[in-house]
């Protein structure tokens, strides 16, 4: 969330338990035996250790010129949102990138691997098992590490200038009269690639204490709120992977039920954007045709769990989802699914629209519906 916020400083784990630490050191009205027994910590040194900030945020000037200390100023000039801005560089460009493989370190690893590579010859797979091509291999590795290591330091350099430049020309552009650019916000909340509940978590997390007490209490509530529908949405891959860049525009849900119901029905609308038509497919896998059921025919698994193929809250990514084995597929509604039922609850199936009062129901109408092993 730091990093999508642009913070300065990345949003840690536990931030909550840190602030509420320092909070408790702070207070004239508690002493460090209180603050020890309401943190749940045995020695003092654990607070001075792990939670004592390492950033000054006291007018040290002023306490020690003998004058009263500007402790609402400081507080307001330390704030973390103070830091917020989404001009500062998050990653590298694509020239900034390539410019680490001018580096002599990095010139050397290519050197070596490139001149290993021609004395294997190609292709480099009939050299497997060999302790050349596990030398390559190692090469690689390093090549690779070498490069996340000069790109990582490159984009903290990037970022370090900026923090040092940026504020400077801000102050000189507002002497000269400029009007700055108001589009911070806007940037902030409304970027398309963030996500409606990450949008949310960070409106209610980023907004100032309201000036009575009722208000307050609702700012509370409205962001453990959020935290909690946060908690629920389950984020895409971490990894880069280039996606599709065009635009499809989808007219409606997809009627999973009646596209079942009748299997008669083709999908073969002109009008059907790729990811429809990879839904149809993932629920034409997990579907068994009713005469193969009947004549108790054997069918091949589906290497898809038909519960996601049935829930219309995920992503097409995530119901389309296609395993390596069926053993995945198994492990995977185990670990996702039945973990989860309480019994008592009415357990549903999305792709046939039947319910279940019982785990053991649904499991059986996977092995004879949808030719799956719970």
């Amino acid at each position: 969330m730091g990093v999508l916020t642009s913070f300065r400083q990345v949003a840690r784990p536990y931030s909550l338990r840190y602030g509420a630490a320092k909070a408790l050191d702070n207070s004239g009205s508690v002493s460090d035996a209180l603050r020890n027994l309401i943190m749940h910590h045995a020695d003092t040194r654990t607070f001075l250790k792990y939670y004592l900030s390492r950033r000054i945020d006291k007018d040290v000037a002023g306490i020690i010129r003998g004058l009263d200390p500007q402790e609402e100023m400081m507080r307001a000039a330390c704030r973390m949102s103070r830091t917020i801005d989404p001009n500062r560089p998050q990653e590298l460009t694509t020239a900034q990138s390539s410019s680490v493989n001018q580096l002599p370190e990095i010139q050397d690893l290519i050197r070596r691997r490139d001149h290993l590579g021609r004395r294997l010859g190609r292709p480099l797979s009939q050299h497997k098992g060999t302790v050349k091509y596990d030398l390559y291999q190692q090469l690689t590795k390093e090549l690779g590490s070498a490069r996340r290591r000069a790109r990582d330091a490159l984009l903290k350099e990037i970022q370090n200038q900026y923090d040092q430049e940026q504020p400077m020309l801000e102050v000189q552009r507002q002497l000269s009269g400029v009007k700055l650019s108001e589009s911070v916000s806007h940037r902030l909340y409304q970027s398309e690639e963030i996500p409606l509940p990450q949008k949310r978590l960070s409106a209610a997390l980023l907004t100032l204490p309201r000036p009575t007490l009722e208000g307050e209490m609702l700012r509370r509530t409205e962001a453990i709120d959020a935290i909690a529908a946060y908690c629920l949405f389950e984020e895409g891959d971490t990894c880069r992977i280039a996606h599709d860049k065009r635009q499809y525009s989808v007219h409606g849900p997809i009627d999973v039920t009646h596209k079942l119901s009748h299997p008669e029905v083709e999908t073969k609308d002109q009008g059907i954007s790729p990811q429809e038509s990879k839904l149809h497919e993932a629920i034409r896998a997990v579907s068994m045709d009713s005469r193969s059921r009947n004549r108790k025919e054997k069918v091949q698994r589906p290497l898809l769990c038909f519960l996601c193929v049935g829930n219309p809250n995920l992503d097409i990514v995530k119901r389309t989802q296609t395993f390596k084995a069926h053993g995945d597929v198994t492990k995977h509604i185990k670990r996702k699914h039945l973990k989860h039922i309480v019994e008592g609850n009415v357990v549903s199936c999305g792709v046939c629209g039947q319910t279940f009062l019982r785990k053991m129901e649904l499991q059986r109408h996977a092995s004879d519906a949808h030719s799956t092993v719970t």
